[in-house]
């Protein structure tokens, strides 16, 4: 099965001009009045007070995804499903009129200075129970690992969720990037960094580097205001 033929990220935000200005310094494209992408991954900026983040798909068989017998809210045009870990998704027959970035999820060109969209992380206590839900919701596990904690990378060609048995997180969700050639890609964030008063913070998530290595490069993190952690891994 498949959730759907579209999917986005969907946050809330407190100031949509401001929230607009940050992804686009880092690189991102502006696709509609509130979406914006990185060429992998669409964004749909929201004010308001809704769950934040969702990942939402368009053009789901909402009836199919009844008869596997997970909880869900809405009716039959519009479903609402909260994952063991806390995430909501929301789902609705209707079509996107919003494209999708070309190619699949592993194979995407990235557009940002952010590198190549690795997976949106999710925190969680059981991974074991976690991968077998989203395998349920039609996600295919594409990599396991036990060390430096379980951790798993899922996809349905859509979308990359990487599943993370560990409390070492910013936030319950980050978005996770790749970025190759990091001197002259962490160059451009200085200089963004520098002239538009975006908080800095910096780490890897998966190794630490190796001894002798120059001090890691300063890396953005979004402000308060415009959306949850993003995590940038340096490859």
């Amino acid at each position: 099965m498949k959730l759907g033929d579209y999917v986005e990220i969907r946050t809330t935000v407190s100031d949509l001009a401001v929230a607009l200005a940050f992804y686009q310094k880092l690189g991102f494209e502006q696709v509609t009045n509130a979406v914006v992408t990185d060429g992998s991954l669409n964004i749909l900026l929201l004010t308001g007070n809704s769950p934040s983040p969702t990942l939402s798909y368009a053009g789901s068989d909402i009836e199919q995804v009844k008869a596997l017998g997970i909880p869900l809210e809405g009716d039959d045009d519009t479903a609402i499903i909260v994952d063991p870990n806390g995430l909501h998704l929301t789902l609705t027959t209707e079509k996107s009129n919003v494209p999708m970035p070309g190619g699949t999820a592993m194979t995407r060109t990235p557009l940002s200075r952010c590198g190549k969209f690795g997976e949106f992380a999710l925190s969680c206590k059981d991974i074991q129970a976690s991968i077998a839900y989203w395998e349920k919701l039609g996600y295919e596990r594409l990599y396991y690992a036990e060390e430096p904690y379980p951790w798993a990378i899922l996809s349905d060609r859509l979308f990359v969720l990487g599943l993370h048995q560990t409390t070492d997180f910013a936030g319950p969700h980050t978005f996770s990037h790749a970025c190759h050639h990091r001197e002259e890609r962490f160059g451009h964030f200085m200089l963004l960094v520098t002239s538009s008063d975006i908080t800095i913070s910096a780490g890897s998530r998966y190794a630490a580097p190796p001894a002798g290595s120059p001090p890691a490069l300063p890396l953005p993190a979004p402000p308060a205001q415009c959306h949850r952690p993003v995590l940038f891994d340096v490859l």
